[in-house]
């Protein structure tokens, strides 16, 4: 067989092999299969690794899978390859650095997409929670203000801006805060778990301990736990205490644990 008939060939071989390598790394991701969807996009990775479609379409199934280092890496790959399109993926890398501890990379690249879309309302909760982690609490809470001013029904913005008072030992502001909570979304978890906790804090054990009660009654969660116990004990019910920290395996509950036996 002469060459140019070959490379015909091979062409004709790889070219079909290759789209139903696609079809099938999408298939499986339609399917929520993520190992197997993951495996069809490394394969086709390997073969064409500068292909800045398939490096988004690739990222995309990693963020979907939790895999965000992974994520990141190949949105940080498709701006390496093609430089112009950066303004594709710069939001989805920001959340992916985030979402993968890397909150120093993400935050300018929050900044920089709240400048290009200023009114994106994911984009700065983005901005707030990398500063969180950051420990930029002054900050963190100045862009949650600035969410509710532009966005004054915004209940993620109202959350965020209780609970950075809260990290920073505000307790009567955190209060108000957690208050305009649940007069926007009454039952709301974190807030009626924050009020309880305040209000353990501020020597309101009693009130403290039925209010958080209730809520472990709808919802098993072990800070929740931990925290009724406290408060059963504070308010000086230390069977109760006891038996509320029965479930519990954490230093926090042995610590608890061994203040009750003394």
């Amino acid at each position: 067989m002469k060459p140019f008939a070959i490379l015909l060939l091979l062409i004709s071989l790889s070219a079909p092999a290759t789209a139903a390598s696609l079809a099938e790394a999408r298939r499986f991701a339609d399917l929520r299969a993520w190992p197997q969807a993951l495996a069809e996009f490394d394969a086709l990775l390997a073969r064409d690794p500068a292909n800045a479609d398939l490096l988004i379409e690739a990222a995309r199934v990693y963020g979907w899978a939790d895999r965000n280092r992974e994520a990141a890496q190949l949105y940080q790959r498709v701006v390496a390859v093609a430089p112009s399109r950066l303004p594709d993926v710069r939001g989805a890398l920001a959340w992916q650095l985030l979402w993968s501890g890397q909150a120093q990379a993400a935050l300018p690249m929050f900044e920089a997409e709240l400048a290009a879309r200023p009114q994106d309302p994911e984009l700065r909760h983005g901005q707030a929670e990398a500063l969180l982690a950051l420990d930029r609490l002054p900050d963190a809470l100045a862009g949650y203000r600035a969410q509710r001013a532009r966005f004054p029904d915004d209940l993620r913005a109202r959350k965020g801006e209780a609970r950075v008072l809260l990290w920073m030992g505000q307790a009567q502001a955190a209060d108000q805060a957690y208050r305009a909570v649940l007069q926007a979304s009454p039952g709301d978890r974190e807030a009626r778990f924050a009020l309880g906790r305040l209000a353990n804090q501020r020597g309101e054990h009693q009130r403290a301990a039925v209010a958080l009660g209730t809520l472990l009654r709808e919802t098993e969660d072990a800070d929740i736990r931990l925290e009724w116990a406290r408060a059963l004990r504070w308010s000086g019910d230390d069977s109760g205490a006891r038996a509320a920290l029965a479930p519990l395996g954490t230093a926090a509950a042995d610590d608890l644990r061994a203040a009750l036996r003394r």
